[in-house]
């Protein structure tokens, strides 16, 4: 199958990791490889993703407006 590289960067926070696992768990991404950096009061994490939402254009917009909403959390 397909691999998708995913990049997210913001402001770091309690329960900000699981919220992102959360949204790809609803959305059936599989995380096969994930980079988590911290850097001081921000957070640069990296994730190779499958699934077969991936491939649906719909579905990845969906996506990256759940990890937008997530990333603008409080």
């Amino acid at each position: 199958g397909q691999r998708w590289l995913l990049s997210l960067s913001a402001a770091d926070r309690k329960g900000l990791l699981y919220r992102i696992a959360a949204v790809f768990a609803r959305h059936q991404v599989q995380v096969q490889l994930a980079k988590v950096t911290t850097l001081g009061e921000r957070v640069e994490d990296t994730f190779v993703v499958t699934g077969p939402g991936l491939h649906v254009q719909r579905e990845q917009a969906q996506l990256t407006q759940d990890l937008l909403a997530v990333l603008d959390e409080p």
